[in-house]
């Protein structure tokens, strides 16, 4: 079986960091190594508004409150992981119960 393809005077897309690629590696073209070219550095840039950092602040908040992960809750779960407490059958089987219920899975 073979499959073969005709070109249909197209050129192939390339995206802008491809296009910046010496060398084809298609046979009989340039038989080169493909070298990159350095592209120009631009530094990337980020500015957040003023509305933007209070309702960071608020989402934290709220977050806090509803009982989000901290270092310190992190902290006591892994303790209790490498004491065993979560060991038992009943509990492996809880908390998938829960991990299937709440939709992440």
């Amino acid at each position: 079986m073979s499959i073969r393809i005709d070109s249909l005077g197209v050129e192939p897309h390339r995206s802008d960091a491809a296009k910046g690629v010496r060398g084809t590696g298609i046979e009989g073209q340039d038989k080169q190594a493909a070298q990159p070219v350095s592209a120009p550095q631009r530094p990337d840039q980020v500015e957040i508004s003023e509305a933007g950092r209070a309702l960071a602040a608020q989402i934290g908040t709220e977050a806090a409150s509803a009982g989000a992960l901290t270092g310190e809750r992190v902290a006591e779960i892994r303790q209790r992981v490498l004491t065993g407490a979560y060991d038992s059958t009943a509990i492996v089987e809880e908390v998938a119960r829960r991990m299937l219920s709440s939709g992440d899975i």
